[in-house]
């Protein structure tokens, strides 16, 4: 994956078709298609885990990443919602929370963002959720508000 995207798909999906089922591979994959920009291969993917792994917590992760990616928030956050309600430990929880407040930042519900990324910062003290929260703070004082 670091920074070898195109040989790394390539080496998965040759797995792959070797062990189409296996979990942590097809994971591999959709990412790679998303950071490939190849939505719906990436899609595919992950709804190919919830088939043989309907259990699977993570896929939803990183299927809400996609659809926030593709501008459906709705699938987003349905996604995000269904891996928030698993028992996860400090890190995956901010981290999800975080996505949760990209998700409200793109719909520009700018108090309900805030807040998620304010929860996230306190929970896993992510440098990233510091620096959206200042970015809409500014969007928020040039709205007025």
């Amino acid at each position: 994956e670091e920074g070898a995207l195109k040989r790394a798909l390539a080496t998965a999906l040759n797995i792959q078709r070797k062990y189409p089922d296996n979990v942590v591979n097809n994971l591999l994959v959709g990412r790679l298609y998303m950071y490939r920009r190849m939505y719906s291969n990436s899609e595919q993917a992950f709804l190919h885990i919830l088939k043989v792994s309907p259990e699977n917590q993570r896929v939803h992760y990183y299927m809400s990443r996609l659809y926030l990616r593709t501008k459906r928030l709705k699938l987003a956050e349905e996604h995000i919602d269904t891996y928030l309600a698993f028992d996860l430990d400090k890190n995956y929880r901010s981290r999800a929370l975080y996505a949760k407040g990209l998700i409200y930042s793109r719909r520009k519900n700018y108090a309900k963002a805030e807040q998620l990324l304010e929860e996230a910062w306190k929970l896993g003290k992510l440098k990233r959720a510091k620096r959206r929260i200042e970015k809409i703070r500014k969007i928020k004082a040039q709205q007025g508000g």
